[in-house]
């Protein structure tokens, strides 16, 4: 079940009450979701060096969800490989987990912070979309998004580039359909790194494993 929109202020205040942070698979249903409800979960370690530097580029960019930054630290606090740091890679995983918050509550808007301004969107059985605008009038007028959930399988780059390859699980509701339909597919996303630290969204590719309806 997913939160809505209006109970965010109730939802970051029981969040940050407890003293647990649901690890493991990043789908905002079982890791945000869960924390509220209660679930498999792991006390919070002391932070690492890395892991607060990291906290701080993300405090910088204020529309991100608190949740994110509250899950940064565990994810600072593991290691990398290539040339991306321990700081990269925890804020390359936050940018995806907020892109699964804000799609999860229909926030189109929000959802425009994890993109570059010039953001290419390249989304199955359509044209290359280019921009924030059009990637926002895309999602807006898409059917509703009742699920969604990324894992991330790979992450490498270097430098001020990286990308981001993993697979999806999403529940949508088209309108008028009698019943969800059930999405699983795989996605590629090319990230640039900012002058604060922040690895936003450059180049967005997805598509469905399943065959397209006949």
């Amino acid at each position: 079940m997913l939160v809505p929109a209006a109970n965010h202020a109730e939802v970051w205040r029981r969040l940050f009450q407890r003293s647990a942070v649901q690890h493991g698979t990043i789908g905002i249903n079982s890791e945000f979701v869960t924390v509220i409800d209660g679930g498999t979960s792991i006390h919070n370690r002391r932070p690492c060096a890395s892991s607060r530097r990291a906290e701080s580029v993300i405090r910088n960019r204020a529309k991100l969800p608190a949740l994110t930054v509250l899950a940064l630290g565990i994810a600072a606090c593991q290691g990398g490989s290539g040339e991306l740091t321990v700081e990269d890679l925890a804020v390359i995983r936050q940018v995806t987990r907020a892109w699964q918050f804000h799609v999860g509550v229909a926030d189109w808007e929000s959802l425009m912070v994890v993109y570059t301004s010039n953001a290419v969107f390249m989304p199955p059985n359509g044209p290359t979309l280019h921009g924030h605008d059009a990637i926002r009038t895309f999602m807006a007028e898409g059917p509703a998004i009742t699920q969604v959930s990324l894992t991330i399988e790979e992450i490498d780059g270097g430098g001020n580039l990286a990308f981001v390859r993993g697979t999806y699980t999403m529940t949508l509701q088209p309108e008028g359909a009698p019943e969800p339909v059930q999405d699983r597919g795989k996605y590629v996303q090319i990230r640039r790194k900012q002058a604060d630290g922040a690895w936003l969204i450059a180049v967005d590719i997805f598509n469905s494993d399943l065959p397209i309806p006949q």
